[in-house]
């Protein structure tokens, strides 16, 4: 469907065709933006601080902690809003892209040599090196030069903090950006240069043509082209906060924004003395995961017109699956309700972001927990309403407790649940069976005979077998009925 929507802008008014998709293969759930975006060419004013230019290991930054409607964010503050996505592996780089767009818009070249353009074509997933990419195709001559960019799907974000897990590209003539974005004057950047990925440019724009300014370098991790680091953008109240695998690399307190905005992640060039290019080859950024805290406007208000309804919820949902689809980011959102969960099962599609399997009737299968204990649910599509009340087991509809079965000495994973269809299977032998697969490294088939059991008569079922792996990452063994699958 075509939608048209007319953006105001000082100069001009426009319209912009935003094209939304009901599926996109490489990036599903991925929609169109139209907010306008301009870089400003003034020439920056730079001071480097100097840092240990040695490849420095990955390191996350801490996450929130939900209570009620907030989330609280160590040694940060409290925020109404969470992004969550990771596109590390085939486990999780199928989750829906919820509150993300994709921007197709063309930016004049005003005093650069070309103008650019932002396209879907450019955003593509790397199933090798697990990561969604921004590319700008190499070997451009004329303008605009076709680009890549990706923003929240709201711009009323009032401060935040954004954790990017990247990887950048040495291709000289590019530029990366991770920035909050209002307008030219509302902005705070943190940048690479392809040309010279030696260094950061953090910098928060000029409010005023009079205003000091306040952009600075600071030396990036040496291999930040070839591992992965995280990059954090903090932007708070009379202050803005960059840090590099979670360790803080530089403040800056002048020129802080103060309007409302959106975040985004580019690739781009045009040019000018800042972009170079456009690059003779591909020049791709990588993005691995994205981790997000925001207070936004209109969340605010709405927790401020209703602040009964922000009861902290004792419910937490692990890992989620609609038939052999990754949707936890969405079932956290959809399902948690006040201080219960509740799923209507009639909605799936609408809620977890599509089918995933035409045609089949499909289960909806997570993994919970409540207080002590870890639960399983387990629902057909269309099978009705489930109210789970804080409560024992038999307040929860649909659900499970997990076995206790003990892994073999060999083992060196800790099988946590196996669904089968609409059942979870507690039987030792199958759960031997797997232990057996896991430490041989063999392959299985997932079929009746295997689980022991027809647990949906004439339906193709899913199976979905969570485990601990043996340096304690969580993961899933996830499939259809007839696939052969192995742990890992």
């Amino acid at each position: 469907m075509w939608l048209l929507r007319a953006e105001t802008h000082p100069d001009k008014a426009q319209v912009y065709p935003v094209q939304y998709f009901d599926q996109v293969q490489v990036c599903n759930g991925l929609t169109t933006n139209t907010v306008t975006f301009k870089v400003n060419a003034m020439i920056r004013s730079l001071t480097t601080f100097a840092l240990a230019t040695a490849a420095s290991a990955l390191s996350l930054s801490s996450n929130g902690v939900q209570n009620g409607c907030m989330f609280s964010v160590p040694d940060v503050g409290d925020f109404n809003t969470q992004i969550l996505h990771d596109w590390s592996s085939s486990s999780t780089s199928d989750d829906v892209f919820k509150d993300l767009q994709a921007s197709t818009y063309t930016v004049d070249a005003g005093t650069a040599p070309f103008a650019r353009r932002f396209d879907i074509v450019n955003i593509g997933q790397d199933t090798k090196d697990p990561s969604i990419t921004l590319t700008v195709p190499g070997g451009q001559q004329h303008g605009p030069v076709s680009s890549a960019q990706i923003t929240t799907g709201f711009a009323d974000i009032l401060y935040g903090s954004v954790r990017t897990v990247a990887k950048v590209s040495n291709v000289p003539g590019t530029t990366h950006g991770f920035s909050f974005y209002a307008n030219d004057t509302q902005e705070v950047d943190l940048a690479f240069l392809t040309s010279d990925i030696s260094v950061i440019h953090l910098t928060n724009e000029q409010l005023t043509p009079d205003s000091e300014l306040s952009s600075y370098q600071v030396d990036a991790p040496s291999d930040a082209a070839t591992a992965w680091h995280e990059y954090r953008v903090d932007w708070l109240p009379g202050v803005t906060n960059f840090y590099i695998d979670s360790e803080l690399v530089h403040s800056i307190d002048k020129n802080v924004p103060t309007t409302p905005s959106f975040f985004l992640w580019n690739s781009w060039s045009n040019g000018n003395s800042w972009a170079a290019g456009p690059p003779a080859s591909n020049s791709v950024l990588k993005i691995q995961s994205v981790t997000a805290y925001f207070n936004r406007t209109s969340v605010a208000s709405s927790i401020a017109a209703n602040p009964g309804a922000c009861v902290s919820n004792p419910f937490s949902i692990l890992s989620a699956y609609y038939a052999d689809k990754n949707v936890t980011t969405s079932a956290q959102s959809a399902f948690i309700n006040g201080s219960n969960l509740y799923i209507d099962t009639s909605s799936l599609d609408t809620q977890l972001g599509g089918n995933p399997w035409s045609g089949t009737a499909k289960t909806l299968t997570f993994l919970y927990t409540y207080g002590t204990e870890t639960r399983v649910f387990v629902a057909a599509q269309n099978s009705g309403t489930y109210l789970i009340t804080p409560g024992g087991i038999d307040t929860a509809p649909g659900s499970v407790l997990v076995p206790s079965i003990t892994a073999p000495a060999k083992a060196t994973i800790d099988i946590i649940s196996v669904v089968w269809g609409k059942s979870q299977i507690s039987t030792a032998s199958i759960w031997n069976a797997l232990y057996n697969d896991s430490i041989k490294k063999y392959s299985f088939q997932l079929l009746d005979e295997f689980f022991g059991i027809d647990t949906w008569w004439g339906t193709q079922k899913t199976a979905v077998i969570w485990y601990t792996a043996a340096d304690g990452s969580f993961k899933a063994v996830v499939g259809r009925e007839n696939a052969w699958v192995k742990f890992t």
